[in-house]
């Protein structure tokens, strides 16, 4: 048996990246569920490289850099809520690096907390998305953006 995430909780968990990444100022460029070196799926961020690398985050502009960490703690938490489990440790290592490269690492219980109730708020978004993910496998920004929006705009049906 692999120990590789199945498609769809790659789509989930890509898609709390997407999802809170919008929420919270953080630009993405490209979703992805298609496999790459190293990784079984990934979003692009189409903004500043200063949230890319680490060491490069600076200490004014704190906010976004714990924007960032926020969007790095969704893909995990959509996917613990979608079926229990959490992947990749890299999010976790790329969000405490941010916090540490502008001193607030006694911050990350609180942004993981945020990270939580965000996808929580909007699990209708994650999940629409992540049924799109699994039809087209790629979404562009715009395309992406587009399926969130409509699960938002959406008005929920009493049962």
């Amino acid at each position: 048996m692999s120990d590789e995430p199945s498609r769809e909780a790659v789509a989930h968990h890509e898609s709390g990246h997407f999802v809170v990444g919008e929420l919270v100022g953080e630009r993405h460029s490209v979703v992805t569920i298609e496999p790459r070196p190293r990784r079984v799926g990934g979003v692009r961020l189409g903004g500043v490289k200063a949230y890319t690398d680490p060491f490069d985050a600076p200490q004014a502009d704190a906010r976004r850099t714990r924007a960032a960490v926020v969007c790095y703690f969704a893909g995990p938490a959509a996917q613990r809520r979608f079926d229990g489990s959490a992947r990749p440790e890299s999010d976790a290592e790329s969000a405490q690096a941010l916090l540490a490269a502008i001193g607030a690492e006694a911050e990350e219980a609180a942004l993981r907390a945020e990270a939580e109730r965000l996808v929580a708020v909007h699990w209708a978004a994650v999940t629409k998305l992540a049924e799109a993910l699994l039809r087209f496998g790629t979404l562009s920004e715009r395309a992406a953006r587009h399926e969130v929006v409509t699960a938002i705009a959406t008005p929920l049906t009493e049962t």
